[in-house]
This record gives C-alpha cells, structure tokens and sequence, in this order.
C-alpha cells in the first residue's frame, strides 16, 4: 500500500525537461541501496490530489517498477490510460489491489519506465511537477508475489543516500 509521504521541501527538484527528471529519477535509483525504494510523485495540487505515484526497489538483479493502479487512485479522480499501460509492457496483477507493475535491468530503464509510466500512463503533463525521493522499507526487504509492498519511512533527502 502506498503511503503519501514527502520529506518536506528538500526533497523536491525542478526538472526543467522530461530528460531532466529522467536523469534525476535514475540519480536517486542509483544511490538507493537495498531494502530501499525510490518514490516519484505528481504534484496535482491543482486538481486537490490524491497524487499519482510510481515507485521502484531493487530486487534481486532487477528493478521492480510500479505505477499507480485504479484501486489507489480511480480514473474519475485522475485520468488513466490502460491501454498505453499494456501496450508498453507493465501488468497488472490479478491479486486485488495490485499496482501495475514491470522488471527493468538498469536504473537508467527503470527511470524511463517510471517517468514515462506516470506523463503517458497516468497522465502527468509537466516534468516541473514531480518530487522524487528514497524511502526505507518498513516491513521486510521489499515488493513479493506481485504485490506491492512499498511502505515509506522517508530518508532525510535521496541525496543522502548516496553518502
């Protein structure tokens, strides 16, 4: 279950461009270490939230990505477009509640599925709207039997991280 958590403002960067926050979000991936997850949200204060959301730990040799499915956040309240989901790869598990979900083999992947799962999947039309930041696992090592697991304590900045 995903918990709406934001470190304060430390943890938000103005990328000016998609190639910006795509390089941000693989940064943070990167300096994440394991029983960790990186966390990218929309700021849709706008709309009066709640925000959509992906998210990623890394898993074994691979990258678990997630984005945000209609059970957390329902298409009447943001707009979700299933099928560009689909035809791009993720899936979604048949266990209620389950997020949309795909493998990535790198960070630099994972950040292009995040990114692109939330400006294409769920709509999410400017890069200088999305926090990104790294969270510790509350519960265990991570995401198991396709459901998710991502359960934020945050961590005081992602760039700590990587001391």
């Amino acid at each position: 279950m995903h918990s709406n958590v934001r470190g304060g403002p430390d943890h938000w960067r103005v990328a000016a461009t998609w190639t910006d926050l795509i390089d941000q979000v693989q940064s943070c991936l990167e300096r994440t270490g394991r029983h960790q997850f990186v966390l990218v949200e929309y700021d849709g204060a706008l709309l009066g939230g709640p925000d959509p959301y992906a998210q990623a730990a890394l898993i074994d040799v691979s990258w678990h990505c997630e984005v945000v499915s209609a059970r957390y956040l329902m298409p009447g309240r943001w707009p979700l477009n299933e099928l560009w989901l689909k035809s791009s790869g993720w899936s979604l598990s048949a266990l209620a509640g389950a997020n949309w979900f795909r493998s990535a083999s790198t960070a630099a992947n994972a950040a292009i599925m995040l990114v692109d799962g939330l400006r294409l999947g769920r709509q999410c039309p400017e890069p200088t709207r999305f926090c990104v930041s790294a969270h510790s696992f509350s519960g265990g090592p991570g995401p198991d039997d396709g459901e998710s697991a991502f359960e934020a304590s945050p961590l005081p900045s992602w760039e700590s991280v990587a001391a």
